[in-house]
């Protein structure tokens, strides 16, 4: 008396069917090669069901929390089957990753407060398998390797509720990834769905990095559907600090793509610090280096004056070309008057700043401290008053030009309909109409600062 639905033709690893039975639900999971003439009829010798009776009462999330935990274990074994090493314990992560190789989480990595230390370098790839890293509380010491050679990616990792604090003296790059990059030994690094919320970083050397300090002569830089939220706290005189990386030096490209980044600097002591910024506190181009940054939400924020900006902070090496690209993004820089809203010190007009269909929220009535050349198409500069989240018309603006530039009066949510791409399967900007500016589609919501005349 048992009915089950027809399933044809079915090559996927897995497929759910449920049947009510007795006022409890059975799940039955699947697996193996070939197509399906109906349940566990006509399969390969691979096929294996696997049976599980949810107890009454379970809610959607919960049902959709354990289908969600059996696919990350079907996908740990299945990297386990390609050679990749399991890591389930944060015995597994102190010991077993070593220098080269590649490795898959099969749970959350809790140090419940404690923390370790890794001195060898690496090359390969972690893949997180969308579990957290937590409660980390590290000294000197950075997660995957002391340096980072060859192609390196990272891959679906969290890291939640954990705090950093490096402090060697040596200025060879500090970061929560890795300090540095090996020169002439490295190519590439990929950090795609990397999330850090709730942690931060005490800043007590210079060059010093969200992801990794030091970039050196790198052949690509991608960072895709990441979101990297750190607060860096200062309790001395510190330089070169950014969200992402500390420096970049001789890096051909770096592509970001659907992220986030939001980074704010708090002085927690004496001292001061210069050339801060969301991305990255200092570059250093090679020829003909290329940044490109799409579809991406940046957020910056310092109380005190500094030599910074939401992107770069400074550019030790201005003789040579270096274009950066910005489209369809929204840039948040929340900072003193004096201090500059995009890129700080030393960047040349023979480097362009290119900044197409995207929005800067400033309090701040100066762009850029250097003499880069600065192109707009279609991008919109926002005073903003950030105690109050609303449009500041006292602001000085007359340094902007190139740019539209909304104050009350002026402000028109017209303007984005008319020339964004706010609707239609190409949409990449959401618009909640007289409550919030423009974001970006991949955000689950407005960030408060995107929310207006809402403190």
């Amino acid at each position: 008396n048992r009915n089950y639905t027809l399933i044809e033709n079915n090559t996927r690893a897995g497929f759910f069917v449920y049947e009510f039975f007795e006022g409890k639900y059975i799940t039955v999971n699947v697996l193996g090669e070939g197509s399906f003439k109906g349940l566990l009829k006509n399969g390969t010798d691979a096929v294996s069901p696997k049976f599980e009776t949810l107890e009454e009462g379970l809610s959607p999330e919960e049902i959709q929390a354990i289908q969600l935990e059996n696919e990350r274990q079907e996908r740990a074994a299945r990297l386990v089957e390609e050679g990749y090493t399991l890591i389930s314990s944060v015995e597994d992560f102190e010991n077993n990753i070593t220098e080269t190789g590649n490795y898959v989480f099969g749970s959350n990595i809790d140090f419940e407060g404690g923390s370790f230390s890794r001195t060898n370098d690496f090359e390969g790839i972690i893949d997180g398998n969308g579990y957290t890293i937590l409660g980390l509380r590290n000294q000197n010491s950075p997660l995957f390797g002391e340096k980072l050679k060859g192609n390196v990616e990272f891959r679906n990792i969290n890291i939640s509720g954990s705090s950093f604090d490096i402090e060697d003296g040596s200025n060879d790059g500090d970061g929560i990834f890795a300090g540095s990059t090996i020169f002439r030994e490295f190519e590439s690094v990929k950090f795609i769905n990397v999330n850090i919320i709730n942690s931060s970083f005490t800043v007590r050397d210079k060059l010093v990095g969200g992801l990794v300090g030091i970039i050196n002569d790198a052949s690509n830089l991608i960072i895709s559907q990441s979101s990297i939220e750190i607060e860096f706290k200062f309790n001395d005189s510190r330089e070169q600090i950014g969200g992402f990386f500390g420096d970049l030096r001789f890096f051909d490209s770096l592509e970001i793509t659907n992220s986030l980044v939001s980074t704010s600097f708090i002085n927690v002591g004496g001292g001061s610090f210069d050339y801060v910024a969301a991305i990255s506190g200092n570059v250093n181009p090679g020829n003909n280096d290329k940044i490109d940054i799409v579809q991406s939400l940046i957020y910056f924020e310092t109380a005190e004056s500094s030599e910074g900006g939401a992107l770069f902070g400074r550019n030790t090496n201005n003789e040579k070309d270096l274009i950066i690209n910005i489209s369809n993004s929204f840039i948040s820089s929340n900072i003193p008057s004096a201090s500059d809203s995009l890129i700080g010190f030393d960047f040349k007009s023979n480097q362009s700043l290119n900044i197409t269909n995207s929005l800067i929220q400033t309090n701040s009535s100066s762009l850029t401290g250097s003499t880069v050349e600065v192109n707009s198409d279609k991008s919109v500069i926002i005073p903003w008053d950030f105690n109050n989240n609303s449009i500041d018309d006292s602001l000085n603006t007359s340094q902007m030009s190139g740019f539209e530039i909304f104050d009350t009066s002026s402000y028109s949510e017209n303007y984005f309909i008319n020339n964004w791409a706010l609707s239609g399967n190409d949409s990449v900007w959401l618009i909640n109409s007289g409550e919030s500016l423009p974001y970006l589609f991949w955000q689950e919501e407005p960030l408060p600062e995107q929310i207006i005349n809402q403190p």
